[in-house]
């Protein structure tokens, strides 16, 4: 009988010390501050291959004003910049990607 109790212990502590799976949260990876900035031009565009996150693209984005911005688009579910692209930058800092692009022509000097 004494061994029994100490095998079902055992178990009981095995199984607790093992934990719980945890569904991850969804409405977490929503944007909580979203910024508009330009108009400006993508300077540079790097993929960069990180361990256990997968693709990462880093955005250099220089404002006319001669701002740079530098996003680490994670996710990657926003829309797609190229290095040139001249327009409005829509952007989220908390998770850390591109929202929206939006192509202005540049403004010619006269």
């Amino acid at each position: 009988m004494k061994r029994v109790l100490q095998v079902v212990a055992l178990c009981l502590f095995v199984v607790s010390a093992w934990g719980l799976p945890t569904e991850r949260d969804h409405h977490s990876s929503q944007p909580r501050w979203t910024f508009t900035v330009g108009p400006g031009t993508v300077v540079a565009v790097h993929a960069l291959d990180v361990a256990f996150v997968g693709r990462c693209y880093i955005v250099k984005y220089q404002t006319e004003r001669g701002e740079i911005i530098e996003i680490r688009d994670l996710q990657h579910k926003g829309t797609p910049v190229l290095e040139g692209m001249h327009g409005l930058l829509t952007y989220s800092t908390n998770p850390e990607m591109i929202l929206n692009f939006q192509v202005v022509e540049p403004k010619s000097a006269k």
